[in-house]
């Protein structure tokens, strides 16, 4: 899994600006990633809606704190999208 690894570290590393607070409850995500360090108590999750069933919501990603807090919200294009959507598989 190093390379998962370092899809997602690439990835994180390219968007780090732009997110905006989250100010709306979400639906349910269709797509989750849990980024886990070892020895670390809890994961940051990336959730996300790939597809159309929430159209206020598609392409979006939330980032969420070890502690289940929202963080952050940002839209992106299907191409900037397309490493989640392989690691999410």
């Amino acid at each position: 899994m190093p390379s998962e690894v370092a899809t997602m570290a690439a990835w994180l590393d390219q968007h780090r600006s732009g997110w905006r607070p989250v100010l709306a409850t979400s639906p349910t995500p269709t797509a989750e990633i849990l980024l886990d360090a070892a020895g670390q108590r809890d994961a940051i999750a990336l959730r996300f809606w790939p597809g159309p069933k929430y159209p206020g919501w598609h392409r979006s990603v939330l980032l969420y704190s070890p502690a289940g807090e929202p963080q952050g919200v940002q839209n992106f294009s299907v191409e900037e999208l397309a490493p989640l959507f392989t690691l999410a598989r």
